[in-house]
């Protein structure tokens, strides 16, 4: 016997994705479909939260015959073998990883290693620098397979083309920008702010009958995401500009999307006064908990003038051990 999250068949990717990013899904043991629902093994004393979670037997998967710390037993000598990275992220056909400093010695073998496990994946490259600078880039290097740094990323029936080092995206958050977008109703006037290279706009520009207008500081990421509206042959309006002297000029709006954790309450003042009064505003912070995240948005709504109406709070990734990514959907009174 063992837990499993029980979900709708309807729901069952988007909540497979969050199960991923949460840590959640046990990839041990199968996943099981029965009638309407689909059964997600999880993994044991994990917090989980929004979910029906039940009993049931279920089989084990068979293990893979080379994961890439298989694949380097034999060149990795067997003291440094946990050094060897489990995870790393997927943009289009470029891996991008972190090679701890104890077998940066084995990096290109690291990287060829990936390769031949991974057959989709065509470039593999390192991260050089954290995430920074105003416009959200980090430098890497390709240590193997083609070099490039442009790809083009499927998610959710959409395709982004962008640079990893010119233009900020993350693939871990597919999950959280389908939750976003389900919760949008036709008609809406929508804004996304640090919009990107446009997933958040183009995904609801894709799926639902709204007018949606989007925001980015990068001209790189504008460039980009100017493609991808013509990719994804949809109707965006993109405005290139800081948030916070855009803003004003463009309006009232239903909803308004902020996907940036770290300095998104600096231009809280902007996005409240640009809200309809049924407006819902996704609020996005790195707190430990939904909690905290919310008495943030309460402090902040309080220096504003206004009256926070918390609808959800989703854990929706993590910065650090301490820290989570966290969404916050409210209504300002």
């Amino acid at each position: 016997m063992g837990e499993y999250a029980k979900i709708k068949r309807r729901e069952a990717e988007r909540s497979r994705k969050t199960l991923l990013e949460r840590g959640l899904l046990d990839c041990g043991r199968k996943t099981e479909r029965e009638g309407e629902y689909v059964y997600f093994p999880i993994t044991s004393g994990g917090k989980l939260s929004g979910f029906d979670v039940v009993e049931r037997e279920g089989a084990v998967v068979d293990v893979r015959e080379k994961s890439l710390k298989d694949f380097l037993s034999k060149i990795i000598p067997p003291e440094l073998q946990d050094f060897i990275p489990s995870s790393f992220d997927v943009i289009g056909d470029i891996a991008i990883i972190e090679i701890p400093e104890e077998i940066r010695g084995y990096e290109k073998q690291v990287g060829q290693a990936l390769l031949k496990v991974h057959p989709s994946i065509k470039t593999v490259a390192v991260k050089e620098t954290a995430v920074e600078t105003e416009y959200r880039t980090r430098k890497v290097r390709v240590i193997a397979g083609e070099k490039k740094t442009e790809t083009i990323h499927k998610e959710s029936g959409c395709r982004y083309k962008l640079d990893i080092e010119k233009a900020y995206f993350s693939p871990r958050s597919g999950a959280e920008r389908e939750r976003v977008i389900s919760k949008i109703e036709d008609g809406e006037r929508v804004l996304v702010l640090f919009a990107g290279v446009g997933p958040f706009a183009i995904l609801a520009a894709k799926n639902k009958k709204v007018e949606v207008t989007a925001v980015e500081l990068n001209p790189d990421a504008v460039k980009y995401m100017c493609e991808n509206v013509k990719l994804n042959k949809v109707d965006v309006k993109v405005v290139e500009g800081d948030a916070k002297t855009e803003t004003p000029k463009l309006g009232k709006f239903d909803r308004i999307m902020m996907p940036l954790p770290k300095d998104g309450k600096d231009f809280l003042d902007v996005a409240v006064k640009a809200l309809t009064p049924s407006g819902v505003i996704h609020y996005y912070t790195f707190q430990e908990t939904t909690d905290d995240a919310e008495k943030e948005v309460k402090e902040l709504c309080e220096k504003l003038g206004c009256k926070p109406v918390i609808l959800e709070s989703v854990i929706c990734g993590s910065f650090s051990p301490a820290l989570s990514r966290i969404c916050v959907d409210f209504k300002a009174k």
